[in-house]
C-alpha cells in the first residue's frame, strides 16, 4: 500500500534539498507552489443521522434504560409491603415473624378505611394471634419473640373497625402465664381501647364480657395493667366503667394510674376529675419525677441517678411536659362535655401556668408547646 504525502510536506522536502550542501543547483530549484487556507485539511461534511443517533439517542436511552432498572428494582423491594402481604406472611409461619407482624401494624396505623373495615382480614389475623397463644416455648429467645408477635398482633388488631378481632384480644388481655408477659398483655388492653373508640360511632362496643374483662384488669396487681385498663375503660364508657375510674383517681399505688383514670373522666364530662386535674396542672407537682426501669423479672425499679442522671433528667422532662399538656387537653374536653361545671379553679391554675418562664424548668419547644396549649385551653374555659 501506498501513500502520498500531503502538497506541504513534499514542498517541504524540496526546499531542504536545495539547502546549501546540496547536490542539487540552488538556482535551478522551483520556488514552492502557494496553498490554499484548504489544502492539507480533511473534508468537512454535514453530520449523518447515525453519527447524531450515537451522540445524542443512544446515551439517552441509556440513561432511561437504567432509570427503569433503578424502578423495577423499588418496585420489587416494596412489593409485599401492604397489610395483606404481611399477614399471609404471618400465616405462612417461619423464624422471625415478629418482624412481618411490626410491619403490619405500621402500615396499619396509617392504612385506608377499606382494609381497616375488612372483617375477613381481621379474622385472619385474630386467628394467627389465637394460635401463638396456644404456642408454649421453653427456649427463652423463642419466648421473647412469640412475646413481641403478640404484641404487634394486637397492635394491628386494634386499628380495625369492625369487632372480629374481639375475642382474640379477649384471651391476649386475660391470659399471662408468666411476669415476663405483662408487656403483651398491656398491649391488647390497649389495643381493645383503641378498637373501642374506633367502634364508638358505628357500633359502640357494649359487651358485658368485655366490660367485666377490663374491670378486672383494673384490679390487677401490675400497676402496668391497671393504668392499661384505666385507659381502656374510658374508651368503653358506661356507668361501671366510670364509677370505676372515679374510684381510681384515688389510687395511691403509682400516680399515672389517678392521671389516666382523670384524664378519660374528664374525657366523659366528668366533674370529678376537677381534683385530680389541678395536681396534675401544679407546675410544683413532683410525683412523677421517679423515673422506674423494669428488669428481667417484671419488676419495676428506678433508675440509678448517679449511673443515668442525664437520661433521667431528659425522662423526668418528658414526663412532666406528658402530664401538663394531658391536664390541658382534659380540662378543655371537660369544658366543652360539661357546661355546667365549675371552672374557675381551672382557670385559676392555667393562668399561672400561662405566666411562668417554663423556658427556665424544661427545654425551649416542650415550654412553648405547654404555653401554646395553656393560652388555647385558656380561651376555651372563658368562653360564657
Amino acid at each position: 500500500m501506498s501513500f502520498r504525502l500531503p502538497r506541504a510536506r513534499e514542498s517541504f522536502m524540496s526546499q531542504s534539498a536545495d539547502q546549501p550542501g546540496s547536490d542539487h543547483n540552488a538556482s535551478a530549484a522551483e520556488p514552492p507552489a502557494p496553498l490554499s487556507p484548504s489544502e492539507g485539511l480533511p473534508e468537512v461534511t454535514p453530520p449523518s443521522t447515525g453519527f447524531l443517533m450515537q451522540l445524542f439517542v443512544y446515551p439517552l436511552a441509556i440513561v432511561c434504560a437504567i432509570a427503569l432498572v433503578v424502578v423495577l428494582v423499588r418496585w420489587v423491594s416494596t412489593t409485599g409491603s401492604n397489610p395483606y402481604d404481611y399477614v399471609e406472611a404471618l400465616e405462612r409461619g417461619g423464624p422471625e415473624r415478629w418482624k412481618a407482624a411490626y410491619s403490619l401494624a405500621m402500615a396499619m396505623a396509617s392504612t385506608d378505611e377499606t382494609i381497616k373495615n375488612d372483617a375477613q382480614l381481621a379474622a385472619r389475623l385474630a386467628l394467627v394471634l389465637d394460635r401463638e397463644l396456644d404456642q408454649r416455648y421453653d427456649d427463652k429467645d423463642k419466648k421473647t419473640e412469640s412475646i413481641h408477635l403478640r404484641m404487634y398482633l394486637c397492635q394491628a388488631l386494634g386499628e380495625f373497625r369492625v369487632d372480629d378481632p374481639l375475642p382474640a384480644l379477649l384471651r391476649a388481655a386475660s391470659e399471662q402465664l408468666a411476669d415476663d408477659e405483662v408487656a403483651a398483655r398491656c398491649t391488647a388492653i390497649g389495643a381493645i381501647a383503641r378498637l373501642a373508640v374506633n367502634l364508638r360511632e358505628i357500633d359502640p362496643i357494649d359487651s358485658p364480657e368485655v366490660i367485666e374483662e377490663v374491670l378486672k384488669a383494673s384490679r390487677d396487681k401490675e400497676t402496668a395493667v391497671v393504668r392499661t385498663a384505666a385507659v381502656a375503660l374510658g374508651s368503653l364508657g358506661g356507668p361501671r366503667a366510670i364509677e370505676r375510674l372515679k374510684e381510681l383517681t384515688s389510687f395511691d399505688h403509682h400516680p399515672s394510674v389517678r392521671y389516666n383514670a382523670t384524664v378519660k373522666l374528664a374525657g366523659l364530662g366528668q366533674a370529678a376529675s376537677i381534683d385530680v386535674l389541678l395536681e396534675m396542672l401544679d407546675l410544683q407537682n413532683d410525683a412523677m419525677m421517679t423515673i422506674d426501669s423494669i428488669g428481667e423479672d417484671g419488676e419495676a425499679k428506678p433508675l440509678d441517678e448517679e449511673k443515668y442522671p442525664l437520661l433521667i433528667e431528659q425522662l423526668q422532662d418528658n414526663a412532666r411536659t406528658v402530664i401538663l399538656l394531658n391536664a390541658l387537653r382534659a380540662a378543655k374536653q371537660l369544658a366543652q362535655k360539661n357546661a355546667s361545671v365549675d371552672r374557675t379553679p381551672l382557670i385559676e391554675a392555667i393562668e399561672k401556668i400561662a405566666a411562668a418562664d417554663l423556658r427556665g424548668q424544661l427545654p425551649r419547644d416542650k415550654a412553648d408547646a405547654i404555653h401554646d396549649e395553656a393560652a388555647e385551653v385558656l380561651a376555651e374555659l372563658k368562653k360564657k
